[in-house]
């Protein structure tokens, strides 16, 4: 359960982080397009660096909500490993004061 929500809010994180791009790899398509039938390009000279500048910018922000993601289930496995040490720690401490309690109970007679 806790992986699904992770990964729901990693695709809402990664979505909204990559809303820019999307829109500027839109703009930079329908541009090429108008140039393909004539029309002038619309977009200034500097769209190139931008749409780079936005791309590792994007790029970083996903790896982010990525790494999260990794970082939460990892210490949820460590919680469950712990958690089934302690048991098995527990079983073997009842084991043994059964053991010593039959022992008693037997020294006794």
């Amino acid at each position: 359960m806790t992986c699904f929500l992770g990964i729901m809010i990693v695709c809402i994180a990664t979505f909204i982080a990559a809303l820019p791009s999307i829109i500027l790899i839109i703009a930079q398509l329908y541009s090429q397009l108008g140039a393909l039938q004539g029309d002038p390009l619309g977009v200034p000279g500097y769209f190139t660096p931008l749409l780079f500048v936005v791309f590792i910018i994007t790029f970083l922000l996903i790896l982010y909500a990525l790494s999260w993601l990794g970082i939460s289930l990892a210490y949820q496995y460590g919680s469950y490993q712990v958690i089934d040490a302690e048991r098995k720690k527990q079983k073997e401490s009842e084991k043994m004061g059964l053991q010593q309690m039959a022992t008693a109970e037997i020294e006794k007679y």
